[in-house]
């Protein structure tokens, strides 16, 4: 899981196994909320977030159990 502040929200990025890539703002960390989702080819096993890059914008990063990377 990686987590990044942007405009004052506070978004955790999740490999969620079959389920793909989660977004969950988590800015109001008792109340949790699907900011959005990503289906991914195989199984998401890890994630990476650059929120550095290119100002504004944020990059995750998703590799699936059998060493593949994908940029979502």
């Amino acid at each position: 899981m990686a987590r990044v502040v942007t405009t004052g929200r506070i978004y955790a990025y999740t490999a969620a196994g079959m389920q793909g890539l989660y977004i969950i703002d988590v800015t109001d960390p008792i109340h949790p909320v699907t900011a959005s989702a990503f289906d991914t080819p195989g199984v998401a096993w890890r994630v990476a977030v650059d929120a550095t890059t290119v100002p504004g914008r944020t990059y995750a990063y998703v590799t699936d159990r059998l060493h593949y990377l994908l940029h979502c």
